[in-house]
């Protein structure tokens, strides 16, 4: 994955790490901001004021609880710029676009239902995607005064049986598929992998 980690200045002179990714062939730069949720969130309001702060940005939420790693967030971003660069794209945002190959579903609704923000959602990952590498760091900059508390990217990869269960249960993964692809992988690994040919699947059907 074409990642690198880079220093932004954020409110109050502070810094912060964070990731941004590079998707050369398509002119498209990305970056992740993952943190956890210490008090009731109005996902919808949120997202709405962190799409307010650029037009030049496709801005989406998800559950990082139902997300199996970085990987999985590549390969959702690559087959949303991908479609759209073919004109196959289902929706017609790249926000959307993302949200329906993070979930591996047609419908915008179910994908919506699978990894949506909720009050019962405990960590969040927010996707920017835009053409101007400095358009996302002036994002991140402004981003920790709005969700009041700082990057944690370790929430990333970050797994727990309460997590595996949950990607169990959301891509409908079952213990006899999994038993047969386990091997010798450990079973974190087995189950991303799961899930990203569940992605590209996805992008064969459009």
């Amino acid at each position: 994955m074409p990642r690198r980690v880079v220093l932004v200045q954020i409110n109050g002179g502070q810094t912060s790490l964070t990731e941004i990714w590079k998707f050369e062939e398509y002119g498209k730069y990305v970056t992740l901001y993952s943190f956890q949720i210490n008090e009731p969130l109005d996902a919808n309001s949120l997202l709405e004021s962190l799409r307010g702060f650029s037009t030049d940005l496709d801005i989406q939420m998800v559950n990082l609880d139902r997300i199996a790693g970085r990987k999985h967030l590549y390969f959702a971003v690559l087959n949303a710029v991908h479609a759209f660069e073919r004109d196959t794209n289902i929706s017609r945002t790249l926000a959307v676009e993302f949200l329906l190959y993070a979930s591996a579903q047609k419908q915008i609704s179910e994908a919506i239902k699978m990894m949506g923000v909720d009050q019962n959602t405990k960590n969040v990952v927010v996707i920017a995607i835009g053409k101007n590498e400095q358009s996302l760091r002036e994002f991140t900059e402004r981003l920790p005064s709005v969700v009041k508390t700082k990057s944690d990217d370790a929430l990333l990869d970050r797994w727990s049986d309460e997590k595996v269960e949950n990607l169990l249960s959301t891509f409908r993964i079952s213990k006899k598929e999994l038993q047969a692809m386990t091997g010798k992988k450990p079973q974190k690994e087995t189950i991303q992998e799961l899930i990203v040919e569940r992605v590209a699947l996805l992008a064969t059907m459009t």
